[in-house]
């Protein structure tokens, strides 16, 4: 996905610079206690610490910003100005999975319909989902708020062939990403838990079938601080997240049917 964005930027004539893409330990150390001035102090859960985000430059971004960021995000990333927490300017976050570029892959191979992706956010009334098809009026969008919930869903061949859905502690204390997967009779789920305080990523899975979820299991404990493999702690306290049962009955699911029905590039809807 990397390289796809690079080779479009190449072909413009913009050849980024990449200063940090997965942090050490002592390299984070030293952006956390704030010894190098030219870097904004990073948030206590980081997504460079899974080895999930980027950093592009500025010696690349001069004049060039708006045209790197539409082409990472054509690439399937999204700027980290779109979180609530303060990052860097030209952070971009990888928010899809190989699981979506596969389904692409897959479809182009058969010539059949490409998937579709749209974007939805929940306004700062805590009421208010506003679904986007234009990914970089999404990213407009989310900068402005800063959400602490979003969700990406995507189509193939007209089904709901996956749906991350994302919520964030105001304090910065936890993320919670679900990624629901359709299968026969109902949907696997699987959960990335980044807990600030206990510094690990737990990942767990569960399957919805109906409306019953099985309970969670963990399937991978790693530290936030290098991907190292860790143990669970004992008594842990998870993020209180429900799982959703019925995602067709979700507001957000809801948002983007009835968008999508209505051939809109942007709808939003309140709860009652």
């Amino acid at each position: 996905m990397l390289s796809t964005a690079l080779t479009n930027l190449d072909q413009q004539g913009i050849t980024p610079v990449i200063p940090s893409g997965y942090r050490s330990p002592d390299a984070r150390a030293v952006l956390r206690n704030g010894s190098d001035p030219t870097v904004i102090t990073p948030a206590r859960v980081s997504w460079h610490q899974a080895g999930a985000a980027v950093d592009i430059g500025p010696n690349s971004n001069a004049g060039n910003f708006d045209t790197i960021r539409a082409a990472m995000s054509q690439a399937g990333f999204v700027w980290g100005g779109t979180f609530r927490r303060q990052l860097e300017e030209a952070k971009v976050r990888l928010a899809t999975t190989m699981f979506v570029v596969g389904l692409a892959a897959c479809a182009n191979a058969q010539n059949v319909s490409a998937p579709e992706s749209y974007s939805v956010l929940l306004k700062d009334d805590g009421q208010t989902w506003c679904a986007y098809k234009n990914s970089n009026e999404f990213q407009t969008e989310a900068t402005n708020l800063k959400p602490t919930e979003s969700a990406r869903i995507t189509y193939a061949a007209g089904k709901l062939s996956e749906l991350t859905y994302q919520v964030e502690a105001g304090s910065g204390d936890w993320i919670v990403v679900d990624r629901y997967t359709p299968v026969a009779g109902g949907f696997n789920l699987r959960r990335a838990n980044l807990l600030a305080q206990e510094k690990l990523q737990v990942i767990q899975e569960t399957t919805v079938l109906g409306s019953k979820a099985e309970p969670f299991h963990v399937v991978n404990v790693s530290t936030l601080t290098d991907g190292k493999k860790a143990d669970l702690p004992r008594n842990l306290d998870f993020p209180e997240v429900p799982v959703k049962t019925n995602l067709s009955a979700t507001l957000f699911v809801q948002v983007v049917s009835e968008m999508r029905g209505r051939s809109l590039g942007k709808l939003c809807k309140k709860t009652d």
